[in-house]
């Protein structure tokens, strides 16, 4: 889980914003359409955890590159 941590916990350096924040659900289709139309393969930190832990992920470069995350949930 040492990169669940460190995506988790990354923090932006100026503001010491915590990066991972605004990502930890995925935005609602009905409120945010647009989103859905500019983003094609949306993903949250839960799913992203949840790729960690079935060993899809590896590595921050495995969840960096990945172009077309599986539907997990």
């Amino acid at each position: 889980m040492e990169i669940w941590n460190i995506l988790r916990h990354s923090e932006e350096e100026e503001s010491q914003r915590i990066r991972s924040e605004i990502f930890l659900v995925k935005p609602s289709r009905r409120v945010y359409p647009d989103y859905y139309q500019l983003i094609k393969t949306p993903i949250d930190m839960k799913t992203i955890k949840k790729s960690i832990e079935t060993s899809k992920y590896t590595n921050k470069e495995d969840v960096r590159f990945n172009p077309k995350p599986s539907s997990i949930l």
